[in-house]
Order: structure tokens, then C-alpha cells, then sequence
């Protein structure tokens, strides 16, 4: 669970209780809601979502920490929490997922593996030695080698029937 001093760390914007603001917001720090936002939320850092706040939208974020209601789906790097009372519609893609007793959720969850990113890619900042000489993931160099004999032979068979045309 995502302490307090993390879910307020660098928070430079707050959009706070009898606000309501539509459009885009793309930030690299953290956002508090406890107002009324719709539209969609972009951040390299944290969304708190208040008690009393109220998104309509999708949120792109670090972590995500919700205490109130959002209708749209979550696409997080570390961490979801949904905290006792919050009410969430929509879908979640996240590394972890932390549901409270008294939460409620009504969507469809993902988890993806830590080093990957919320897509199932590994993560821009994978090391040298994890790729591979032709800059593709290891999974995706053996589904290469998987290739069916078959399919190769078939590929050399329209390329001599090519050069035949050709002639």
C-alpha cells in the first residue's frame, strides 16, 4: 500500500473539492483529485483521486491511489490501490493491484509482469545484454526459430517460381 508521504509527494497539481475541469492534463509529477475532472490524465507521477473526487476518463500514471469514483480505465506502471468506498468502472492494466474490503470495482483486470511495461513490451530501459543481436526480445527471437519448415519451404518454392516469370 502506497504510504501517505508517497501519495503526496510532488504534488504540484490539485484540482481541488468544488472544481471541475475538462480536457487533457499530461504532467511528469503527481496529481490530487478532489474535485470533478473529465478527460484524460497523463503523469510520470502519482494520481490520488479523493473521497470526494471524481474522475471521467482514462488515466496513464505511475501508481494510482482511488478513493473516489472513476469511470474509465487505469493503465498504471506500478501500482493500483482502491481504497474501501472508491468506485471504479472501467479497466485496469498494472504490475500490482490492491483492493481494499468495501472497494468496488466493475471491469476487467490485468497484471503485467514487473519488467515489462502495461503493454506486455519490455521496458525502454532494458539492458544491452537482454537484447538480442537483431534488437528484438528474447520471446520474440524464438518464436522466430519456430518457424515451420514447412512455411520456408513453401517461401523458397514462389521465389524459384518468381525467377522462373522472371525469365
Amino acid at each position: 500500500m502506497l504510504s501517505k508521504k508517497q501519495q503526496t509527494d510532488r504534488v504540484n497539481t490539485v484540482i481541488g473539492h468544488g472544481t471541475s475541469i475538462e480536457g487533457k492534463i499530461k504532467s511528469t509529477s503527481s496529481i490530487r483529485i478532489d474535485g470533478e475532472f473529465v478527460g484524460e490524465i497523463q503523469t510520470e507521477g502519482n494520481v490520488l483521486i479523493g473521497k470526494e473526487g471524481q474522475v471521467r476518463g482514462n488515466i496513464e500514471a505511475a501508481n494510482v491511489t482511488a478513493e473516489g469514483h472513476i469511470l474509465g480505465n487505469m493503465t498504471v506502471r506500478h501500482t493500483i490501490q482502491l481504497v474501501k468506498g472508491c468506485q471504479i468502472e472501467g479497466d485496469m492494466i498494472s504490475e500490482t493491484i490492491e483492493v481494499e474490503k468495501g472497494a468496488y470495482f466493475n471491469g476487467r483486470s490485468t497484471m503485467v509482469i514487473p519488467d515489462q511495461d502495461t503493454k506486455g513490451k519490455p521496458h525502454k530501459k532494458q539492458s544491452e545484454e537482454q537484447k538480442t543481436k537483431n534488437g528484438n526480445d528474447p520471446a520474440a527471437d524464438k518464436n522466430e526459430d519456430r518457424q515451420n519448415p514447412k512455411d520456408t519451404d513453401k517461401k523458397k518454392g514462389k521465389a524459384k517460381e518468381k525467377d522462373k516469370v522472371a525469365s
